[in-house]
């Protein structure tokens, strides 16, 4: 569960990443 990676990713990446994150969190919700 990467959650908190991918969360300190966007956090760094700043807001563009974070419709990124958003389907990343989507593909992993139903994994």
């Amino acid at each position: 569960m990467p959650i908190g990676r991918a969360s300190t990713s966007m956090r760094r990446r700043g807001r563009h990443d974070r419709q990124l994150a958003l389907q990343s969190l989507l593909t992993f919700l139903p994994q």
